[in-house]
């Protein structure tokens, strides 16, 4: 599932991603991201990444479809449980050309510090 946090703001997509992920859940992040990406020149991204359960083809193929979107951010903060999710993070962020952080989750406060929020 991916839930739209109410930190959300003209500038800024926080989002909370758990459970099972599926296709349908970019049919409520789409119109929220797409909304952020186009009223701002840079645009931060503050996602808390929960062990999913399951991830559908559906979801990889419509966040792969949105690489383009995700590099529309200046910062996209990553707060996980588990450290390999920094070296993802550290990834995507070579693909995308995007500044990508990992923080735990006990650094929450210090990663919105870190989007400038």
């Amino acid at each position: 599932m991916i839930k739209i946090l109410k930190e959300t703001s003209a500038d800024l997509l926080a989002i909370r991603i758990e459970g099972k992920v599926t296709g349908a859940d970019f049919e409520t992040l789409n119109p929220v991201l797409e909304k952020v990406i186009e009223g701002q020149k840079a645009p931060a991204a503050y996602i808390e990444l929960l062990e999913p359960e399951k991830v559908t083809l559906g979801a990889v193929m419509e966040d792969l479809m949105n690489v383009p979107k995700y590099s529309k951010f200046r910062k996209i903060a990553i707060v996980a449980e588990k450290k390999w999710q920094d070296m993802a993070a550290n990834f995507w962020g070579a693909l995308m050309n995007t500044e990508i952080r990992y923080f735990a989750f006990e650094e929450k406060s210090i990663a919105m510090e870190w989007l400038g929020k």
